[in-house]
């Protein structure tokens, strides 16, 4: 008996919206220098989340297939349409979804929160504000973000929950955080107005509330930190 069966082939939708914007490409609807159309449209027309499509659009520029610039939208560049769109895909091979980790984070973060502000102790709180202390300074005489000192104060809510495996965890959850279609993302959204100054002072409150052992505040405050970087990272409002 002679019978073969075909390969079964799955692909997480980001691969999808990579597959067909190289498609267009390689049969000439799209040429370097055109303009894409906005992820809202993308995501309407092919019936997904905003979040896939930017996610999406951050692995082709990471693999220079696209650039995106500041206020206009994203532009197709020349370059091998076969061998990028590979690339691209295999990232979301290698990286897991950053909005899936950052709604991790999310919930994980804001709970552990809640724990630090009940049983941090004076050494935890040190952390804290060591922290606390390089992101403040590096945003106002650098004006830039230290992402060391922010791992650092995230971790530090981690320890100060006083519960090794969310410890674990997070350890897990920043360095996906570390992964080059992530770093794209909160590069693309850091240059959102204002966004630097209030994420360093959305840190201080957290610090705060920890610190005056208010369980709710903190938790509250942590949960509001996340749902603004989803919206400056994944145009998300809510």
């Amino acid at each position: 008996m002679n019978v073969v069966f075909e390969p079964i082939k799955t692909q997480t939708v980001r691969i999808q919206v990579v597959d067909q914007i190289a498609r267009m490409i390689k049969d000439g609807k799209l040429k370097p220098g055109d303009q894409l159309p906005s992820e809202r449209v993308i995501a309407e027309q092919m019936g997904i989340s905003r979040p896939t499509v930017r996610e999406a659009f951050a692995a082709l520029e990471v693999v220079g297939l696209v650039e995106t610039r500041t206020g206009q939208g994203t532009f197709i560049k020349p370059g091998d349409v076969e061998s990028l769109k590979y690339r691209a895909e295999n990232l979301f091979i290698e990286e897991r979804s950053p909005f899936e980790t950052l709604e991790t984070r999310k919930i994980l973060e804001s709970q552990a929160a809640e724990l630090a502000a009940e049983r941090a102790s004076l050494a935890d709180l040190a952390g804290l504000k060591e922290a606390l202390d390089i992101l403040e300074e590096t945003a106002t005489h650098q004006s830039t973000w230290n992402e060391e000192a922010d791992k650092a104060f995230h971790m530090a809510i981690a320890r100060a929950s006083g519960n090794s495996v969310l410890d674990d965890l997070f350890k897990i959850l920043l360095d996906m955080s570390q992964h080059r279609v992530w770093s794209k993302m909160k590069e693309i959204g850091r240059l959102t107005s204002g966004s630097l100054e209030s994420s360093v002072a959305q840190h201080r409150m957290i610090y705060e509330a920890i610190r005056d052992k208010d369980p709710q505040e903190a938790r509250r405050l942590v949960w509001e930190h996340f749902v603004g970087v989803e919206r400056d990272i994944f145009g998300l409002d809510r």
